[in-house]
This record gives C-alpha cells, sequence and structure tokens, in this order.
C-alpha cells in the first residue's frame, strides 16, 4: 500500500464517525474518508499501541492484495502516516446506512443471508470477521437491491494476523473454549440475527406462553447469551430457519 503523510491531506473539521479504537474523518474533495488509531499527541506521548498499529498495518496490507474480496469491504486506499509514524489509513466512502436504521422484514432476512455467503467467501480468503454489529455492516438499496460493505476492517482477523479488539460478544464465547475459527464466524453471524430478527419474530425470546412458540429458535436466542461450543449456537445459521417471503412474521414492539 502507498503511504501518505497526514499534512496532505485535507479534512473536514468535524468529525464524521467514532470507532472503539479509532475517530473517522471525511476527505475534502474525495470519496474516502480517513480512519485514525493515532492523533500527534499520542505519537508525543510515546505512543503505547506501537504494536497493535503494526498488526493493523500489516492486515491492511494484506487485505488489500485479496482482490477477489474488495468487493465486500470498504477498500483500503493509503496508509497514513505523520513523520513516518503510522497513525492510520484512508479507506473508500461508501454511502450506507448502519443497520440500527429501519429495516423492513424482507430486507434484513435478505441482507443476512447475503452477509453468510459473504463471511464464507472472506474465510477462504483467510480473512475472517466476527465483530458483526448494528455499526459494522452498511447497507443501501438500489432498485430494490440491498447493497452492503462491512467495515471496520483492520479489526478482522486476516492470515494468521490476530484481531485487536473483542467485542463483548466474542469475549464471552472465547471464555466458553471457543478458538477464533469458522465456529466463532458463525456464532457472531448468530448474534447479528438474533439482534435483528427479534424485532419481528418473538419467538426468538425464551419464553414458552408466547403465541407461535418454538423451542429451537428460542434455543438459539438462550445460547447467544450463553454460548455453549459445538452446539447448534456455533454449528447452525438461525437465518435458515427464516424466508424473506414468510408473511406471517410481523414486526412487534
Amino acid at each position: 500500500m502507498n503511504k501518505v503523510e497526514l499534512s496532505e491531506i485535507e479534512l473536514e473539521d468535524s468529525e464524521f464517525d467514532y470507532g472503539d479504537e479509532s475517530t473517522i474523518y471525511k476527505v475534502k474533495n474525495r470519496d474516502s474518508l480517513y480512519k485514525a488509531w493515532l492523533s500527534k499527541k499520542d505519537i508525543e506521548k510515546n505512543n503505547t499501541k506501537r504494536d497493535i498499529v503494526e498488526n493493523k498495518v500489516r492486515k491492511l496490507e494484506s487485505l488489500s492484495e485479496k482482490k477477489g474480496i474488495l468487493a465486500y469491504i470498504v477498500k483500503p486506499e493509503e496508509l497514513v502516516t505523520i513523520d513516518d509514524t503510522y497513525t492510520g489509513y484512508q479507506m473508500e466512502y461508501f454511502d450506507g446506512e448502519k443497520l440500527d436504521k429501519y429495516l423492513k422484514y424482507r430486507d434484513t432476512v435478505i441482507l443476512l443471508k447475503k452477509l453468510r455467503e459473504t463471511l464464507i467467501k472472506l474465510n477462504n480468503n483467510d480473512v475472517k470477521c466476527f465483530d458483526l454489529n448494528y455499526s459494522n455492516v452498511l447497507y443501501r438499496k438500489e432498485d430494490d437491491e440491498i447493497i452492503f460493505k462491512i467495515i471496520d476492517i483492520d479489526n478482522m482477523m486476516v492470515d494468521d494476523l490476530s484481531m485487536d479488539l473483542y467485542p463483548p460478544f466474542i469475549a464471552k464465547y472465547l471464555h466458553a473454549g471457543g478458538k477464533l475459527d469458522e465456529k466463532a464466524m458463525i456464532y457472531a453471524l448468530n448474534h447479528l440475527s438474533i439482534t435483528l430478527l427479534s424485532m419481528f419474530d418473538s419467538r426468538l425470546t425464551p419464553n414458552p406462553y408466547i403465541p407461535r412458540y418454538n423451542r429451537k429458535l428460542a434455543k438459539f436466542s438462550e445460547l447467544i447469551d450463553r454460548p455453549k461450543v459445538d452446539s447448534m449456537v456455533d454449528k447452525e445459521y438461525l437465518i435458515d430457519y427464516y424466508d424473506e417471503k414468510d408473511t406471517t412474521i410481523k414486526r412487534y414492539l
């Protein structure tokens, strides 16, 4: 990947977004974002994130070479430095909404099914995405088609390079004896699926007195909060139990 000095980039005055490890800025006159891990003050204070930043840089360099998956993630463009110290990177700007915006049932099911296939393609290219949440998948509709991309690519597991920060649900899975492998990837997608689908389907709540109670679906919900390795929650995809054409599923509040 090419490198560029931060002083050569013209940024919007206000922050565009925030992450757990970063601040994100819009680049002026270009469809790009700058994701900043470090500020100049961080560097002056004897940066304590050196190993984490080095790991992220190596992952981004590897991702930029994996041409077959760039259609599914926000494309990394350039590494950014201050006096040869890496501070972050520029990436393409994808005009989409976070998943906390209203999604219809049909669109939710279609997106989750597409996301499952995308995760499999990433895994086939030695890339695993575990940090699946409302903020890390952006989507939009074009002519009734769901278009999406996965962001926060620097916290993926790439080749043999580890994640830098575990989301709470993955930390819980690892504490239960899980490993960062394909099973954890299934568990991560099931976690997101329950988060989204429970807004429409009350069967996902572990309550035997609700209408149309389904023990199997309720079990998914139980195991998301108390994961068990080698159980249905990390071996089966919840989304396989849903049909986007099912008009019996209604949103509830």
